[in-house]
C-alpha cells in the first residue's frame, strides 16, 4: 500500500490501478491529468510495473507469459526520497513527456527527450536524476532487444549509484543487477547469467534474514527466485528450478495472498516444471490451482493455463477431458480476442487429434 501521505494525492488510486496493467492506453490519459506535484510520487511508487513489463522480455527466450512480482521493488526510483533541494522540475517534466511518447510508441522521440534530461541532470550533477534517466534508457533498449546497449546503460546506472554512496545490497542495485543477468541470458553468456542470479538471490536472502526487511525487499527476493528458476529450468536443472520456484511461491502467498494473479503465474510455472519431468499428477494439481486463481483475478491468463492442464491430461491419456479443457481455452481466447492464445490452443488441439488417432489405431490392432 502507498504511504498515507500519498493516498490523498489527486487520482492516485486510479493511477495505481492503471500502472499495474503497464503500458495500456488508459495510462496515457492519466499521465496527462497528473499534476507536476504528484508526478514524482507516481513514478516512485508505481514505476516498478513499467520496469517489470520490460523485464518480461528477458524470460520469453525460455517460455512466454512469465511476469515479475507486482510491486516488487521501488528500485532506482527510491532515489527520489532524496532530501536534496534542487530545481529539477524541468527534468521531471521531461521524463513525463518521455513517458507520454512511449505510451504512443514514439520511441525515437522519447529517447531524444531522455537524452536531453540526462544532459541537464549531468550539468547540474544530480546523481539520483542521472541514475533515473539511465535506467529508463536501459529499459527502452531492453524493450527493443538491444542487449549490448541495455547492458551498457544499466552498468552506467550502477556506476552512478555506487559512486553516490548507495549500499551494495540496496534494492536499486539488486533490481538492475537482475536485469543485467537477464541480458546475459539473451547474449548467451550463461555463466555470467548464473553468477548474476546467484548473487542477487544470495544477497537478498542475507538481507531478509539479517535485517528487518520491508515488503518491497521480500517481493524483490521472490522476483529474483522466479527468474533464477526459469533460467535453471532452461538449463535442464529442473529439480533446482522447482526448489527456487517453491520458495518464490511461498513468498507470493504470504505477502500478496492466495488469490493474487502472481500466485497463479507461479503455480502455472511450477506445474510446467513438473510436467517437464513427467510428473503429470503433480502438474495437474498445480494447473488446477492456477486455474482457480485466474478465474478470480486474472481471466486473461486462463487460456494458457487451460492449455497446460489439457496437455497434462493428454499425457495421462484422459483424452476426453483434455478436449473439453482445450475447447474451453479456445472459447476464452475467442472471447478475449487473444490471437496468440488462440494459436497456441489450436496447436494443442492438433496434437490432441494426433493422440486420438494413435489411440484409435492402437485399439484396432488390439482387437485384431
Amino acid at each position: 500500500p502507498l504511504p498515507r501521505e500519498y493516498r490523498t494525492l489527486p487520482n492516485m488510486a486510479s493511477v495505481v490501478r492503471v500502472l499495474q496493467s503497464s503500458w495500456r492506453p488508459a495510462a496515457y490519459q492519466l499521465f496527462r491529468s497528473c499534476t507536476k506535484e504528484n508526478f514524482r510520487a507516481v513514478l516512485r511508487y508505481c514505476h516498478t510495473y513499467y520496469s517489470q513489463q520490460s523485464f518480461v522480455l528477458l524470460t520469453t527466450v525460455f517460455r512466454p507469459g512469465l511476469v515479475g512480482f507486482a510491486g516488487a521493488a521501488a528500485g532506482v526510483f527510491g532515489l527520489y526520497n532524496s532530501t536534496e533541494k534542487v530545481n529539477d522540475d524541468d527534468i521531471t517534466l521531461m521524463v513525463k513527456r518521455a513517458k507520454l511518447m512511449l505510451e504512443q510508441d514514439k520511441t525515437v522521440e522519447a529517447e531524444i527527450i531522455l537524452h536531453q534530461a540526462l544532459k541537464l541532470s549531468q550539468a547540474r550533477q544530480i546523481d539520483y536524476a542521472i541514475a533515473y534517466v539511465y535506467d529508463m534508457l536501459g529499459d527502452l533498449a531492453l524493450n527493443q532487444k538491444h542487449w549490448s546497449k541495455a547492458e551498457r546503460l544499466f552498468k552506467e546506472t550502477l556506476s552512478v549509484l555506487v559512486s553516490s554512496g548507495t549500499d551494495q545490497d540496496d534494492n536499486a542495485i539488486l533490481e538492475i543487477s537482475l536485469k543485467i543477468a537477464g541480458i546475459y541470458v539473451n547474449q548467451g553468456r550463461l555463466h555470467l547469467a548464473q553468477q548474476g542470479f546467484q548473487w542477487c538471490v544470495r544477497t537478498l536472502e542475507d538481507k531478509v534474514a539479517n535485517k528487518a526487511p520491508e515488503e518491497d525487499t521480500v517481493l524483490l527476493l521472490g522476483m529474483c527466485l522466479h527468474h533464477y528458476a526459469v533460467f535453471s529450468a532452461s538449463q535442464g536443472q529442473l529439480f533446482h528450478a522447482r526448489t527456487l520456484l517453491n520458495k518464490a511461491l511461498q513468498i507470493c502467498r504470504s505477502v500478496q495472498g492466495e488469490d493474487h494473479p502472481q500466485t497463479g503465474v507461479l503455480l502455472n510455472d511450477l506445474g510446467t516444471m513438473y510436467a517437464q519431468q513427467g510428473l503429470y499428477e503433480d502438474a495437474m494439481t498445480c494447473f488446477q490451482e492456477a486455474k482457480e486463481v485466474a478465474e478470480k483475478s486474472s481471466v486473461e491468463d486462463l487460456p494458457a493455463i487451460l492449455c497446460n492442464l489439457g496437455t497434462a491430461l493428454m499425457h495421462k491419456e484422459q483424452l476426453t477431458e483434455a478436449r473439453k479443457t482445450f475447447d474451453e481455452a479456445l472459447a476464452l481466447a475467442h472471447k478475449n480476442n487473444d490471437g496468440l492464445s488462440k494459436k497456441e490452443v489450436l496447436q494443442c488441439l492438433k496434437d490432441l487429434e494426433e493422440a486420438e488417432n494413435a489411440n484409435k489405431s492402437s485399439t484396432k490392432k488390439s482387437d485384431t
